[in-house]
This record gives structure tokens, sequence and C-alpha cells, in this order.
């Protein structure tokens, strides 16, 4: 363990002592330290401390866990992770409530738990209050739950950073923390069994054209198609701080990459999924060789329409002076990737420029 100053040291000793099970625990700030560890699981931008993430391999000593949250009464985390997959479902419940009662954390992400409804009150009111970074991903919750959770994020003056599942109970909530300007990062997917109506979609180009606020837009797995794709995009063109946008399992055409070509102060893209072609290749490579452009991450995964003639577009515009690009994500592109001699020169035109390629 990296030497941290006397309080952290006591504090980490005296958390493994307590939780007596195989651990890793990351924590955000203690005095005036901050923390050691970076966890790389988690892309994190809201604060330059990382989370606290508990995680558990074995069974879980509850008692530790309400020890753990004493401790941390005067050294508090700047942000928490809770991830079910680390933690036992007959833990998970208790854990919720020690945290609850005793964090403060503005930044709260609570994934693939499943809630128990006579501990939610206190969470709710922490939402109400505290919470300005919220992410249920892959979080179940009853119909009721999901509404009580709605009406707490509605009388919230300080939340404004959302992720949760499209439904009929999420949307509203969605829509008019978007429609205040209040929300400036939404995050929501689609569920396989129920895409966005017309209706609703409507309601929602509504939402952002009288907000304009959205610095960073994930709307994922809702199967678009160009038409939908098309009004919406043309609405995002108001966020003019729009930086991070995903777009992903859309089903989305190269009509709609024009329009995405649009958003000037983009610096995170992720289009997998899509039905982009080698036209939408030249589009991009005239963004990110564009004067001033911001792109640095552009996630292409699964786009398998394109082919070695725009993967060799792109290369081109990587070369240029213009490009800011850092990574690029491109998995499952197979005819793209099938000339080696193209794939060897996007390695070195990589290497000279400093961008990862991920494939």
């Amino acid at each position: 363990m990296t030497p941290l100053d006397q309080c952290t040291s006591t504090c980490v000793q005296m958390i493994f002592q307590c939780l007596s099970f195989q651990s890793k625990l990351i924590f955000g700030r203690c005095s005036k330290r901050l923390m050691h560890e970076r966890d790389t699981r988690y892309s994190w931008k809201h604060s330059n401390t990382p989370p606290l993430t508990i995680r558990s391999d074995n069974t879980a000593n509850v008692q530790g866990f309400a020890k753990c949250c004493k401790i941390f009464k005067t050294c508090v985390p700047i942000s928490l992770i809770l991830a079910s997959s680390y933690i036992p479902s007959s833990f998970q419940d208790a854990c919720l409530l020690e945290i609850a009662t005793k964090f403060n954390s503005p930044v709260l992400y609570i994934r693939e738990f499943r809630f128990i409804d006579q501990k939610m009150d206190i969470l709710l009111t922490k939402i109400r209050t505290t919470i300005q970074v919220l992410n249920f991903e892959g979080t179940i919750h009853s119909d009721i739950q999901c509404k009580k959770i709605s009406e707490a994020c509605l009388q919230s003056s300080v939340l404004r950073s959302l992720t949760w599942e499209y439904s009929d109970y999420t949307e509203q909530c969605f829509f008019e923390l978007i429609s205040r300007g209040q929300l400036t990062e939404v995050d929501f997917m689609g569920a396989h069994d129920k895409n966005i109506s017309f209706e609703s979609f409507s309601r929602l180009c509504d939402a952002i054209r009288k907000g304009r606020c959205l610095t960073k837009f994930h709307c994922y797995q809702f199967l678009l198609g160009d038409e939908k794709s098309s009004i919406l995009l043309e609405t995002l063109t108001l966020c003019d701080k729009l930086e991070d946008l995903d777009i992903s399992l859309n089903k989305m055409g190269d009509v709609s990459m024009s329009q995405i070509c649009e958003l000037k102060h983009l610096q995170y893209l992720n289009i997998s999924g899509n039905r982009f072609t080698d036209i939408s290749m030249e589009a991009i490579s005239q963004m990110i060789s564009r004067p001033g452009n911001k792109l640095r991450k552009l996630n292409m995964t699964c786009c398998d329409d394109i082919t070695d003639n725009g993967m060799s577009t792109l290369i081109d515009s990587m070369e240029s002076s213009n490009c800011v690009l850092s990574v690029i994500e491109m998995y499952m592109v197979d005819e793209a990737m099938a000339n080696p001699g193209t794939m060897e020169r996007l390695l070195q035109v990589a290497s000279s420029k400093g961008i990862r390629i991920d494939v």
C-alpha cells in the first residue's frame, strides 16, 4: 500500500480489520490527504479524487461495515460506488441503510441492487437534499419504488447528473429535470422490450429545447432510426456546451452523421452498434481535422458497414495537426480491419500521435 498520512493509514487498517473479508476499498478524502489509488474500472470525471469502492469476494460482515461508516464520519468520501457483483445479497440491504444514514457524499453509484421498501426512506431523503450525481445502472426497482425515487429527484434542487433505465415512471422525471435546466448530465438506456414512443420522444426534444444546459447526453439502445435521430440531433445543437454524446444502438445511418459533426464542442463520441458506412467516416474525418475541434475519444465498435476505404480516410485525418484524438475504440469492426496493411498504418500513425487504439 502506498504510504499515506497517519490519519489515512489508521483508517485503512481499521477498515480491513472491521470488514474481515478480502476487499479493495478506495476512498476520496481523509483529512487533507487525497486517495492513493484510482479504480480504473470506472471513468471518473466528477472529481479529481477517485470514488470509494467496496468489493467483496467472500461473506461480508455487516457489523464491520457499520464500524467503517463510523470511522468515515470525519473522513467523508467524495463519492461512493456500490456494486452488487461485489457485495453478497444478504449484505446489500444493511449496506445501503448504513450508507444512507452515515454518508453525505454528493456522488452515489448504486449498481445492480435490489431495493427493499422498508430501507428506502433515508436514501430518498439523501436524494432530495444531498446527492448531485446519482447512478442506478442495472438496479432493479418495483413500479412503486420508481415512483418514489422519481418524486425525490423532482424535489431535489442539487441533482445535476442522473443515470437510470428508461420507463414510464422515469421518463417524466428525466423530462422535467431537463426542461428546468437542472440536469446537465443525462444517461438513460432503452429497455429491450420497450422503446420510446413518438409522443414521449417529442416531449424529450421539447425538454431539451427548454433546458439547453446538457453537457453529457447518453441515449442508447432506443433503436431510434434516422427519422427520430435527425430530430434529436437537430435539437441537441441548441446545447452549446454538449461535450459527451452516446447514441449507440439506435439504428442510425449516414444521414445522422452529418448532424453529429455539427456539434462543435464534442470531446467524447460513441456511435457504436449503428449503421454507419464509409460515408460517415468521411464526415468524421473532416470533423477531427477541422481547426478547433475537441474530439478526444471515439467509439465505433460494431459498426460493421465500415470498410477498408473508410478506415483509410480516418487514418489520413488522424495525421492532421488539428487532430486531438487520444482514444479510438473499434472492437468487432471486421471489414475495416481486414487489410493488414491498413491496420499496420493505423497503428503507426496512432503511435506517432499518441493515440490509443482499442481493438
